[in-house]
């Protein structure tokens, strides 16, 4: 982690207006748990590249790192309406919903990225979405105050 954050502070010298290294450092910032330095980086993500796709759900993870399912839930709804077509992000949305406890939402999701997978893929991705996302995942939705 050390050396990808020296790699990003150094293209930053390079290039102080490139969106993307900011949105990177963000992430390493998010995963050292320094939710301060990661605000401050993902704000000028934005201000650079306010259309960059990638930045909702990475406001959702930021959310979510401090406990703010709700807000985190909304981000990650703003990232499926710019990246649908993404199974990752789908996935992604997925945990951010089961935690925020919207497990119809989660559904959902782990249902479309079963149907974007190709036939030779679903028995493992259907392991995957079951570890990630629990046992109900893949099952027909329910009411959202269910208990997983």
């Amino acid at each position: 982690m050390d050396g990808a954050n020296r790699a990003v502070t150094e293209a930053l010298k390079e290039a102080p207006e490139y969106a993307d290294a900011h949105a990177i450092l963000a992430l390493i910032h998010l995963a050292r748990g320094e939710r301060d330095r990661a605000e401050t980086e993902l704000r000028e993500a934005e201000r650079l590249d306010p259309d960059m796709v990638t930045l909702p759900m990475m406001w959702a993870d930021y959310y979510a790192s401090g406990g703010d399912l709700a807000r985190a839930a909304e981000y990650a709804k703003k990232s499926l309406k710019a990246a649908s077509h993404n199974w990752q992000v789908r996935l992604k949305a997925g945990m951010i919903f089961r935690a925020a406890g919207l497990y119809d939402e989660m559904r959902k999701e782990a249902r479309a990225v079963m149907d974007m997978i190709s036939p030779e893929q679903r028995g493992t991705m259907e392991q995957r979405i079951l570890q990630i996302l629990g046992p109900t995942a893949l099952e027909e939705p329910l009411d959202d105050d269910e208990e997983l």
